[in-house]
């Protein structure tokens, strides 16, 4: 995959450059090691929050990171600024991968809570979530994303078939989520998806069961 370089808000491909040619995969594989920690450890309970869960899957990913020659580290409720200064305060992204303190954010993850029989959470997942990389909201200058469903209940695929139903509906087929190879992980899927006012985007979906 190619990292598009922005000199004014710093470079993504200067990580790529470093870390290496597979960076999105490795980045990827990290996150889905910190999730099944987390589910060794046998923490997360039915009741809790996303921020709750999200924060415990950041400090695993960061034990994970140190024990790889990844230079990378991940933050927790990161600000995205925008290249044209906005009123108000920037949107935060639930977790991005960093490398140095002068560096733009590479490769954020917006986290959701998601059930198949949860309209809400369905809605909320494409509203709050992936449209917001649509718009630029998230991720403007990058030509990939991540999003996390966090699963109490239901299955995967049930989920995943849910949600391409209400995209379709919104975006059309082109929209809609497909199994993804870039990692040898059951519940990631990716989407692809075109940007009016920015560069096109490719948003790598980790389903993450915890029942």
């Amino acid at each position: 995959m190619n990292f598009r370089q922005n000199n004014s808000l710093g470079s993504p491909e200067s990580i790529a450059s470093e870390i290496g040619p597979s960076t999105d995969s490795r980045l990827l594989q990290i996150v889905i090691l910190g999730y099944q920690t987390l589910c060794k450890e046998r923490i997360v309970a039915a009741d809790w929050q996303e921020d709750r869960i999200t924060s415990e899957l950041c400090f695993r990913i960061q034990v994970h990171i140190q024990r790889s020659c990844i230079d990378a580290f991940p933050q927790h409720q990161h600000p995205l600024y925008s290249r044209q200064p906005k009123r108000g305060k920037p949107p935060t992204i639930d977790f991005v991968f960093r490398k140095g303190y002068e560096e733009s954010p590479y490769l954020g993850f917006e986290c959701k809570l998601l059930e198949s029989s949860d309209n809400k959470l369905l809605k909320e997942y494409i509203d709050e979530g992936l449209m917001r990389f649509l718009s630029g909201k998230y991720s403007e200058c990058e030509k990939i994303g991540g999003m996390v469903g966090y699963i109490m209940a239901s299955q995967v695929i049930s989920c995943v078939d849910q949600l391409n139903v209400k995209i379709e509906m919104k975006l059309g087929k082109k929209d809609c989520l497909v199994k993804s190879s870039i990692v040898d992980f059951e519940g990631i899927y990716e989407s692809h998806h075109s940007r009016a006012s920015c560069c096109n985007i490719a948003i790598y979906h980790l389903f993450m069961k915890f029942n």
